[in-house]
């Protein structure tokens, strides 16, 4: 019997030409689809134990290319989601967050250029509108870590500051 090095490699020997020509067909661009191809063959090899028939069969095809749709479907969907996110943004003014009470945009920049880069980073998207799910991609977190970093880097710079940053209406919760 065969280990699962021996069958992954089968697999890719077997499979590997179709389902590139299948993903670059099915996804927006070429390397993105060599990636969803790269990342299947990982879930391949992690599930390699749910594949009883041989690599080179027509079964093995077919589960290979269930993997590949499941992938693929969420590389594009994260794709789509990063592509709304920039013309959103590039439609956006650009705009330094509001400090209440403060017209003095130099202690805002010195409190800024005091933050993490992390913080620095979230407050400008969220001042340029990004929000809820848009504002976790552009970070690369779930929902709920990107809500709980804006809270704490508005917290951040309100120390800094002495004085409370305004939330824009969304409760520092993206929703």
């Amino acid at each position: 019997m065969r280990g699962p090095e021996d069958r992954i490699d089968a697999l890719w020997k077997a499979h590997s030409a179709a389902l590139r020509a299948r993903l670059v067909n099915m996804l927006p661009d070429r390397q993105l689809a060599e990636e969803v191809l790269n990342d299947t063959y990982l879930v391949a090899w992690r599930r390699m134990d749910q594949l009883t028939d041989p690599p080179e069969s027509g079964a093995a095809r077919a589960w290979l290319f269930a993997i590949a749709r499941l992938v693929g479907a969420n590389a594009a969907r994260s794709h789509r989601a990063r592509d709304r996110l920039v013309q959103r943004l590039s439609r956006m003014d650009h705009r330094t967050p509001s400090i209440a009470g403060s017209d003095d945009v130099v202690d805002l920049r010195l409190a800024l250029e005091a933050l993490p880069t992390e913080d620095r980073r979230v407050l400008r998207l969220a001042a340029i509108g990004a929000r809820g799910r848009d504002l976790a991609v552009a970070l690369g977190l779930n929902q709920p870590a990107a809500r709980k970093r804006l809270s704490r880097a508005r917290a951040r710079l309100a120390d800094l500051t002495g004085r409370p940053v305004h939330d824009d209406g969304d409760g520092g919760d993206g929703r």
